[in-house]
């Protein structure tokens, strides 16, 4: 399973390999990083892992995400570790809980020149 951590945050024990990710999202206690995969293309997609994290008192249940891309690219949406989380144990300072992750996998269907 993929760890998500904020720039400069950590999680894990001392030696475990945690990613960072990029926030892309902070609304309502959801928190939702984005971390390319290394290397970050694999089978010609390019492959990140969103990780869904809660730094509100209150549990976050039935998660359902959705991606909307481009028609030029193929987009493969992973099922999620799990749909619910659990509440902060201590908000504002979070989330401090493992993360649910899902794997997203995009690839432009041909060959050069690519679509921006």
């Amino acid at each position: 399973e993929a760890a998500c951590t904020s720039p400069g945050r950590s999680r894990g024990a001392a030696g475990d390999a945690v990613a960072e990710g990029v926030e892309i999202l902070r609304h309502d206690g959801l928190v939702v990083l984005i971390s390319l995969a290394d290397p970050g293309v694999i089978d010609g997609a390019c492959v990140a892992t969103l990780c869904y994290g809660n730094d509100a008192p209150t549990p976050v249940d039935k998660l359902n995400a959705q991606v909307a891309v481009p028609r030029h690219l193929r987009m493969q949406l992973g099922p999620p570790s799990a749909t619910a989380l659990p509440p902060e144990p201590l908000p504002g300072y979070g989330p401090t809980l493992p993360p649910i992750t899902q794997t997203l996998r995009l690839a432009q269907p041909g060959g050069p020149p690519y679509k921006p």
